[in-house]
């Protein structure tokens, strides 16, 4: 059971993985969609906002009555865990629409600028394509300060810190402000209609029978407990069902796909770059070394920079921001072994480090892939080794 769980659970990461894959290339072909998602932005959010409180409503006042007995201690407690449901998704999704992600125009923007500035990490900085995971560079659709893992989304036009993607059902951004809302709707989402879905499944199957009670003036429906049910009642259960089944596939598949990148210290755009070098690395480098992501610092660090240091922070409506800095602080570290998160090619020998294989490495890569990506990708590296 548990190896079906996990062989599933794969398969949604990859399906996820593509299906975002196929909606960024068709982007980056249509740029005209960016406008169009941005207009149509307000639209969906009033129609996942309608279609939220539509189920909260139904689901509450309708049908639970019809499925447990009015006031008892079990109806009590089902309007309490209801509640505490509701309370959850609208809170994570208003905030996701409402809060900056982190963009140019932000306070987080200022204080993160103003602390490098202090530090002397402004100085002469400049464009690259392929930047150090501590290194600023400059924007050149904002020409501003860019810091490290910050994007500029073409939609929104903003430069955005820690940015994942434009989600057009939040009408905003996903980055570093409001990406714990963002996985946060997600998760409640996925249990509420679970929860529905159980709950509703019998009534659904009975209602789908023929009635019981069948004439040319009504049709009633014994759904069990001597509780019946006419046409109206009937459309009620039928609709959260399928409403609720629905979503809990879809929301399901992407909740799955996002928690991957979380608990991976990655963004979706990181995502792109890093299985883009790490098949490099696997084709140009010796075979004792290989390519992690800088940002991986494990499980749990991983989960706790992105969505906050304590459970409550991460699981009960709060307003506070996730851990500062908005990127991990990277610590030297000359391998001896190895260490998640800290270099760009791991040496798997514990024996042997990273200097020792540095010329294999070099005219590997060189031989492949050419000087200009050898000179830039071992820069990373260095400075990889030497942040702070």
């Amino acid at each position: 059971m548990i190896g079906c769980l996990v062989a599933l659970d794969k398969l949604f990461i990859r399906c996820a993985s593509r299906c975002d894959s196929v909606l960024n290339e068709i982007m980056e072909r249509n740029p005209w969609l960016d406008s169009w998602m941005l207009s149509f932005g307000p639209i969906m959010v009033v129609f996942a906002a309608g279609l939220i409180g539509s189920v909260i409503y139904i689901g509450m006042f309708i049908v639970l009555p019809l499925l447990v007995v009015w006031r008892s201690w079990n109806h009590w407690a089902h309007i309490i865990w209801a509640i505490f449901l509701s309370v959850n998704v609208s809170f994570n999704y208003i905030l996701g629409v409402i809060t900056d992600p982190g963009s140019h125009k932000s306070d987080i923007y200022k204080k993160l600028c103003k602390e490098a500035k202090q530090k002397g990490m402004l100085d002469n900085i400049q464009e690259d394509p392929l930047p150090g995971p501590s290194d600023w560079t400059s924007c050149k659709k904002t020409n501003l300060p860019k810091p490290p893992r910050a994007h500029f989304d073409s939609t929104t036009k903003r430069l955005v810190i820690h940015m994942d993607h434009y989600c057009p059902w939040l009408f905003n951004t996903v980055g570093w402000a409001n990406l714990r809302y963002y996985i946060m709707v997600q998760v409640y989402v996925v249990i509420s209609t679970i929860y529905i879905v159980y709950m509703t499944f019998s009534s659904f199957s009975i209602v789908l029978e023929k009635a019981n009670h069948d004439d040319s003036e009504k049709k009633l429906w014994n759904i069990g407990n001597d509780v019946i049910v006419d046409r109206n009642q009937k459309f009620y259960i039928i609709y959260l069902f399928v409403v609720s089944f629905a979503v809990t596939n879809l929301i399901g598949l992407f909740l799955a796909w996002n928690l991957y990148l979380v608990f991976t210290g990655q963004t979706t755009i990181e995502y792109k770059l890093n299985s883009l070098l790490s098949s490099r690395s696997k084709k140009a480098i010796h075979e004792s070394v290989r390519y992690v992501n800088p940002y991986d610092q494990g499980l749990w660090k991983n989960w706790s920079q992105a969505m906050g240091r304590t459970i409550m922070h991460q699981f009960l409506p709060n307003w506070s921001q996730p851990p500062w800095p908005p990127y991990p602080t990277l610590v030297p570290n000359l391998p001896t072994g190895w260490e998640r998160g800290r270099k760009y090619w791991r040496n798997t020998s514990s024996s042997k480090k990273l200097g020792e294989n540095s010329g294999n490495i070099s005219e590997a890569r060189n031989r492949k892939f050419g000087v200009k990506w050898v000179e830039d990708t071992i820069n990373m590296q260095r400075d990889m080794v030497s942040a702070v």
